[in-house]
């Protein structure tokens, strides 16, 4: 049957060493997966640091394997652009709808990102943003990555018949993930720990206020991410900090812990480093009967699959 005439979103996830492709099918809360698959890239493929950094050469040989391997539908692709690849920043335009905030944006680039408008794609999203006090302004979070890399990834795709519907961050993929299986509320804080980052954003109404990335290698070391508990969770207490100092009127109860290596110390740690706070341990894969392997991209891959759904309670 042809993509299109059945409701199915896909998510593929793809690094320099591995790719997850995921795909769901059905209406809302009654949607289940309808195929996924997930494997490391061959040594002939894989490629160096990131895939937003690779040759052209190199980006044609993971795509061919993958849409080889995976063989995910052919349109309607739902792709992330990896956390080292993309920034967010919350921008405030005053009475400019999306769409005129969108064009305003190109003249505002070279304020909040490190490159200018010509240099990079971007794109946005209305949020609402607390002040403190019980009110709140609507702003827009956006997200921007280098325009050079994002169409070299996205022409080496098309060549190999793989069709993008969206490319967005890892992080708010991730978000999207996490925050299926959870009911609306003001405040909440994610730590997503991955095997090479561990992620601390804020979500305000169901939308991210403030993300922010830091690289964790464990990958080389088992069990390191254990052992390092208390190191890690006192990086997220500084990175929660961070955020209340430049976000006012952002309050939390609930901080929810998940990924490949949120371990059972690491979340302990935390509620030493969070005693006033509910913490506890999310599994986003749960709610379709699934339990993701500890390994990248799994929970990434869902979070773009879920994209063209409503995932709030």
């Amino acid at each position: 049957m042809l993509f299109g005439r059945r409701n199915v979103s896909a998510g593929l996830f793809v690094s320099n060493r591995s790719y997850v492709y995921l795909a769901l099918e059905g209406e809302g809360w009654s949607a289940k997966v309808s195929a996924s698959s997930a494997g490391a890239l061959p040594e002939s493929v894989a490629c160096g640091a990131s895939l937003f950094s690779a040759s052209a050469k190199e980006l044609k040989d993971i795509f061919r394997f993958v849409s080889d391997t995976a063989k995910p539908a052919r349109g309607g692709l739902n792709f992330a652009v990896p956390m080292n690849a993309s920034l967010l920043r919350v921008a405030s335009m005053p009475g400019l709808t999306r769409d005129e905030a969108r064009k305003a944006f190109r003249y505002e680039v070279e304020r909040h990102f490190p490159f200018n408008a010509e240099d990079c794609v971007f794109d946005l999203d209305e949020i609402d943003y607390p002040l403190g006090g019980g009110s709140c302004e609507r702003r827009f979070v956006v997200s921007a990555a280098r325009r050079a890399q994002a169409e070299a990834v996205y022409g080496a795709a098309r060549a190999c018949g793989l069709r993008f519907a969206a490319m967005e961050p890892e992080q708010v993929a991730l978000e999207r993930a996490a925050a299926s299986e959870l009911g609306r509320v003001d405040g909440r804080v994610y730590v997503y720990a991955g095997e090479e980052n561990l992620l601390v954003l804020f979500s305000w109404r169901g939308k991210g206020i403030f993300y922010r990335n830091s690289p964790v290698s464990t990958k080389d070391v088992p069990g390191a991410l254990d052992d390092a508990a208390a190191a890690l969770a006192d990086e997220v207490r500084g990175s929660v900090e961070f955020g209340l100092s430049r976000n006012d009127g952002f309050s939390f109860d609930e901080l929810c812990l998940f990924g490949p290596c949120a371990s059972g110390r690491l979340r302990a740690a935390l509620e030493d480093c969070f005693p006033e706070r509910t913490v506890k341990a999310i599994f986003p894969e749960r709610r379709f009967g699934l339990d993701f392997p500890h390994e990248e991209g799994w929970t990434a891959a869902l979070g773009l699959a879920l994209r063209g759904y409503d995932c709030q309670a």
